[in-house]
């Protein structure tokens, strides 16, 4: 790697440093040192990689159907037992999210019993303030994507199928299969949203499933599930598994710990 790949933060006599700044969410950034002395230059160390985990956000107590349940610390939400399967129920989480690149997980704590391959989907809502005042949280009967009333991208990983109902390019073209993963209890489905470069991929159990949606302009992304069976989910916050696995510090919530 060269020498211009790297900005220098300190130079002196301490052995120890405190670099005082804000680092961006899941960006990968490497340090290196180097000691000098009267007897000459040392050569750089091996670098290490800093990656800054995204703040965890929650299931929003509000933004949710009626058939949908939370857990105490909105981690953890499932389908109400006592209630019809006929429709989806939609729910988001409580942050909207308005730049930047953000990767989160969904684990699937219980599959449910049905066999249809159109029970869950994870994606994206288009949040501007003109789409939230008309999305009916309570009593919507559509997923992520299907319907104007639900604006926005989704994967169904059951089915491999992809729905887009906001201008956006679908990779491959919208119904055909994305992906031919076989989902089970347990599985973790990520979501990697790159605002900037406007893409939207998807992961599953860490393993990379390619662009999804691309060209997706817009000013804020929510995301959000669909079910449509006795499921429950719960978010998860790993390291992105795109970051390669090397020495690494990763800090959540400003406490760093290597791994």
């Amino acid at each position: 790697m060269d020498n211009e790949e790297y900005a220098t933060i300190y130079r002196g006599g301490e052995t120890k440093f405190t670099w005082k700044t804000e680092l961006k969410y899941v960006t990968v950034y490497k340090f290196r040192v180097q000691v000098r002395t009267t007897e000459g230059v040392g050569c750089w160390s091996t670098p290490v990689e800093v990656v800054k985990a995204h703040p965890a956000f929650r299931w929003h107590s509000q933004w949710r159907n009626l058939r949908i349940e939370l857990s105490q610390d909105r981690l953890s939400a499932w389908w109400a037992r006592s209630l019809s399967q006929k429709y989806w129920a939609t729910f988001a989480c409580d942050k909207q999210l308005e730049m930047g690149v953000h990767y989160m997980e969904v684990e699937i704590v219980d599959l449910g019993k049905s066999k249809s391959e159109k029970k869950l989907a994870v994606g994206a809502i288009d949040c501007t303030k003109e789409n939230l005042r008309r999305i009916d949280w309570q009593f919507g009967k559509e997923a992520i994507g299907a319907g104007v009333d639900m604006p926005g991208w989704a994967f169904h990983p059951i089915s491999g199928v992809l729905n887009c109902s906001v201008g956006a390019k679908c990779l491959p073209v919208e119904g055909k299969p994305y992906s031919d993963i076989h989902i089970q209890t347990g599985d973790r489905i990520g979501m990697l949203l790159d605002m900037p470069a406007g893409r939207i991929s998807f992961f599953c159990n860490g393993q990379d499933l390619g662009v999804a949606f691309e060209d997706v302009v817009v000013t804020s992304l929510l995301p959000a599930v669909s079910l449509r069976d006795k499921i429950e989910v719960k978010l998860c916050f790993p390291p992105p598994p795109y970051v390669k696995r090397a020495p690494k510090i990763v800090i959540h919530s400003g406490h760093p710990s290597i791994s």
